[in-house]
């Protein structure tokens, strides 16, 4: 009697299907590249899906693969980030680049520090 031994495959698998045609602006790379999306959750036997277990409605990015729940806030919309990518829009913890103006460092020199001249170059 000879024996052929089987491999089997079994754990969860999860499914995306874009549900928008929309780009919305990364926060965590900055990239135009998030969309509406359902993830589907199901248990799979050997590759073959086999068992749904749920599903969600998520903000995915195709570029770093962030994702978030709809739940929340929309990221902003690719076309509308306020002149530059890297602004920081809230509501996500995602950083950014702020202009100079917004940064909180004092415009003038503070009192008891003299200013010291700058070497010219030529």
């Amino acid at each position: 009697m000879d024996c052929i031994p089987l491999i089997c495959v079994c754990g969860c698998d999860k499914q995306l299907s874009l549900e928008g045609n929309e780009a919305h602006i990364c926060p965590r790379c900055n990239n135009g590249t998030v969309y509406a999306t359902k993830e589907r959750n199901c248990f799979s036997f050997c590759c073959v899906p086999i068992l749904p277990l749920g599903s969600e409605h998520i903000w995915h990015c195709s570029t770093c693969q962030w994702a978030a729940s709809q739940k929340g806030p929309a990221p902003p919309l690719a076309g509308q980030a306020g002149g530059f990518y890297g602004a920081p829009q809230g509501g996500y913890g995602g950083g950014g680049y702020a202009p100079q103006g917004q940064m909180g460092y004092p415009q003038q020199p503070q009192q008891g520090y003299p200013m010291q001249p700058q070497p010219a170059y030529h």
